[in-house]
């Protein structure tokens, strides 16, 4: 159960995507879809200053490792972020690690919004689902948490045959996943299609209006844990195994229980290294400080060291000058002296 990929909880794109993801103003939508649904690509269009390294869902695996943050922008200038959280589906990835990034990223920050990739129009992927009924599970006292839903269908290109019959295709396809939530889900009215050709780059501009629209609104509220047993009976559900599989419910809710505690206790490591990291900083500011403190004490020594030479370098020329006008005048009165005895002679011989 346990995810390496846990150790560390969220992992940033930039200095940037971490400081607004620690600003509550800034809106920020997680984005989650199984391996193989061009979620990857979407990224990569939205925030071009992500590298390739960094989108690791282009990898063969397809697997996001972790949660990542992105720093994206709306038609408008503003700002928003992408949590990319991992792909159900991959080796590495199962459906109740994805629950738990989920609940990780919930818990941690407030979320204006989620986007469910999907790859198909007419059917929806089991992580979509998984995420539909996480979050009746989470947010089930806000009925207005399914206008910051945003179904994201990719590969547009593919169905453009299809638009005619497309509102009765979006019917049936929230009909499909109202099931999933008992018909919690009266209408999942957010829907965007993204073009997502083998060559070129993804035509995104109804996702972005659709995100545009989201940011504005209040937001998913107040995150509440579900229970463990909760979440293993829905994650039994859509592994076939049904509600009557009680033992099986019974492991996954013991595996739920360990992974968040051991998700306590990865926090409380991460929170230490936050503060180490701030201690750190703040030890680097203080010797930074003292660095300068020094260096304008010894500047001030050199000023008062230069100061002093040049006090002793006047007195020496004041000196000298004051020598050489004695020398002057002790020159005129031998000169005056002389001149007098010549005329004291020449008056005697007269």
């Amino acid at each position: 159960m346990a995810n390496p990929a846990l150790k560390t909880p969220f992992s940033f794109q930039n200095a940037e995507a971490e400081a607004l993801f620690r600003n509550p103003r800034v809106p920020k939508f997680v984005i989650t879809g199984e391996c193989g649904t061009g979620k990857s690509s979407i990224i990569s269009t939205l925030c071009p200053g992500a590298s390739a390294t960094q989108i690791v869902g282009r990898n063969p695996r397809g697997v996001t490792k972790g949660i990542t943050v992105y720093v994206c922008s709306l038609p408008n200038g503003a700002k928003f972020l992408l949590l990319d959280t991992p792909g159900v589906g991959d080796c590495d990835v199962t459906a109740e690690e994805l629950l738990l990034a989920l609940e990780m990223v919930l818990s941690e920050v407030a979320v204006h919004g989620i986007l469910i990739v999907c790859k198909n129009w007419d059917r929806v992927n089991l992580g979509g689902k998984l995420v539909v009924s996480f979050m009746e599970l989470a947010f089930k006292s806000n009925t207005h948490k399914w206008d910051n839903m945003i179904f994201t269908f990719t590969h547009k290109d593919k169905f453009a045959e299809d638009m005619e019959i497309l509102p009765d295709t979006l019917k049936a396809f929230n009909d499909e996943v109202n099931k999933d939530v008992e018909g919690a889900m009266a209408n999942a009215s957010r829907f965007a299609a993204v073009a997502c050709p083998k060559q070129g780059t993804p035509d995104v501009a109804e996702l972005l209006l659709q995100v545009q629209q989201v940011a504005i609104l209040e937001g998913l509220g107040m995150y509440r844990k579900p229970a463990s047993k909760d979440l293993a009976r829905a994650t039994a559900n859509f592994l076939g195994k049904g509600v009557t599989g009680m033992k099986e419910i019974e492991d996954l809710t013991r595996k739920f229980d360990e992974a968040r505690a051991e998700l306590v206790e990865v926090r409380a490591k991460a929170a230490k290294v936050d503060q180490l990291e701030r201690d750190l900083k703040e030890m680097e500011k203080v010797k930074e400080t003292v660095h300068q403190h020094e260096k304008a004490l010894l500047e001030a020594k050199c000023r008062e060291a230069q100061l002093e030479r040049d006090r002793v370098e006047a007195e020496k020329e004041a000196a000298l000058a004051k020598a050489a006008k004695k020398s002057t005048w002790l020159g005129r009165l031998a000169r005056s002296v002389a001149t007098l005895g010549t005329l004291g002679i020449a008056n005697f011989e007269d």
